[in-house]
């Protein structure tokens, strides 16, 4: 994909920096792009881009963004670049494509990053699909949520740097208040449901609860 032309030489520069972290169309004549981000790829030995067949009804701008490092996009350095990196960059596209709609779409990790980046453009509405809303230590330890040790470990390791990023709830309330964030939990997933929770009281955020589904809510819906 990545069709980007007529965009600018700044821009096709900005998104080569990122190698294959990043698939982009910004053909479509629309007012309207989404940026769709990958989540926890299980089994995969490459994380993939999630959303990728089903954006495809979509006719509006698409990027689609995975984190290669699966360390809640804090990166690890070489391929996987760093929250602020990953920032510049949407706020570059945003620039260079100038929308009047912007969304942002993610499930569980993905789900995270949909929310953060939301808030940190401090634009557009995030679709979140049984989101992580936390992943420092102190938290998870407290709220007894202990999945995806190797994952996690990853995020620690990066220390003080990334360390503003491993709480959302103070993040969302430092957000505009144009910013929308709704969230899609099944009330069968407890973990699940203790991330919803910590971020329901901010007037920004819409908590939908669905009966069942567990963490795989996003392809039961």
């Amino acid at each position: 994909m990545s069709k980007i032309r007529d965009h600018g030489l700044s821009f096709s520069r900005a998104l080569g920096a990122f190698g294959t972290c990043v698939e982009i169309d910004l053909e479509p004549d629309s007012p309207h792009i989404y940026f769709f981000f990958g989540g926890i790829s299980g089994n995969l030995a490459i994380p993939k881009f999630e959303f990728y067949n089903a954006a495809g009804v979509l006719d509006c701008k698409k990027v689609f963004i995975r984190d290669l490092s699966q360390s809640w996009y804090h990166g690890t350095g070489g391929t996987s670049p760093t929250i602020d990196e990953m920032r510049q960059l949407i706020a570059t596209i945003i620039d260079q494509v100038a929308p009047e709609r912007i969304t942002f779409v993610g499930n569980s990790m993905g789900g995270f990053a949909a929310i953060l980046f939301a808030c940190l453009i401090g634009r557009g509405r995030a679709l979140a699909f049984a989101p992580q809303t936390f992943v420092s230590p102190s938290l998870k330890l407290g709220h007894g949520v202990f999945r995806w040790k190797r994952q996690t470990l990853r995020v620690w390791r990066r220390g003080l740097t990334g360390k503003r990023y491993w709480d959302l709830a103070p993040i969302i309330r430092k957000a505009p208040d144009i910013v929308r964030i709704r969230a899609f939990v099944s009330r069968d997933d407890q973990l699940d449901m203790v991330h919803a929770n910590r971020i329901e009281a901010d007037p920004k955020v819409e908590i939908n609860r669905i009966d069942e589904g567990g963490h795989k809510l996003v392809a039961a819906l």
